[in-house]
């Protein structure tokens, strides 16, 4: 890669620096936190690692699959094809990772408060604290490894299909109907579909994990427990730094877009598709 691809990056390059010095600085001198060398190792390093290997996954695995399941079963009467597009000259992916986070904290605030799974997480762990508060936090980070994994497998996926350009319509469809021609992306049908597990639902049913944390805090003791500063300067803003945790894995599948994208065409002519398609918009003769 070139400078002036580095020089594509270099924002979203300059936000994941922002999140290393953070993390390093808010747990190595602001918070005052138990097992903070392996909370450390999870934020910097297993976050990044399990969001990148969900996404590689995600793009040559369950992309097929997806793949498979739409042109077999939910468009059988679609023509498909491949809309070819040059590759931007910008980088404009830089909190694409944001939905994947909320996902991931969907699924994680399903079990989190499981007695079973909170006590099965800390016999397996290596974290010390006995606190509820503790107990709960440590099972939050545990979980979000698993769930960060599943949901960058699912949503790398997503763009694997919508950056190769595969693209399909009804015009065959409604040939002899009054209907309208439709044109639509394979890979955006799935991101909307899957989009309302990772909205405006998983920030609030987040936000209020967070004060349900902050309310066992208040009531563990009458006194101001230092606790809920680490809750609020951390927890408040947790889906930003999970989305930024992804970025290393995005920033990886952009340099190689046209490998995958070559793969993704391969395989999508093994399942008849083919054609190139195009979107013409024609000025309307007076």
């Amino acid at each position: 890669m070139n400078f002036m691809g580095i020089q594509k990056y270099k924002k979203s390059i300059l936000i994941i620096l922002i999140y290393y010095i953070f993390i390093l600085f808010f747990f190595g001198v602001l918070a005052e936190v138990p097992d903070r060398a392996l909370i450390l190792l999870i934020l910097l390093v297993i976050f990044p690692l399990m969001a990148l290997g969900g996404l590689l996954i995600g793009s040559y695995m369950l992309s097929l699959l997806f793949l498979f399941i739409h042109t077999k079963i939910l468009g059988r009467s679609m023509v498909y094809g491949i809309e070819d597009k040059p590759g931007s000259t910008k980088f404009d992916k830089t909190w694409r990772g944001i939905f994947p986070a909320l996902m991931a904290l969907t699924f994680t605030l399903m079990f989190v408060f499981n007695k079973t799974v909170v006590t099965t997480l800390a016999s397996l762990s290596n974290f010390s604290s006995s606190n509820e508060v503790d107990r709960i936090m440590n099972t939050f980070i545990l979980l979000l490894i698993i769930t960060i994994f599943i949901s960058c497998i699912i949503f790398g996926s997503i763009w694997a299909l919508l950056d190769a350009g595969l693209v399909y319509s009804n015009v065959e469809k409604v040939k002899n109907t009054d209907k309208p021609t439709e044109q639509k992306s394979v890979g955006g049908f799935f991101q909307t579909s899957l989009k309302g597990y990772a909205g405006i639902g998983a920030i609030l049913a987040y936000y209020q994990f967070a004060v349900q944390i902050i309310d066992i805090l208040s009531a563990d003791s009458e006194e101001f427990n230092p606790m809920m500063i680490f809750v609020w300067a951390f927890y408040i803003p947790f889906p930003i730094l999970i989305a930024i945790t992804i970025l290393p894995g995005i920033l990886c599948l952009d340099v190689t877009r046209q490998v995958t994208k070559k793969y993704i065409h391969k395989w999508a002519k093994k399942f008849g598709i083919t054609k190139q398609l195009e979107f013409i918009v024609k000025e309307v003769e007076k």
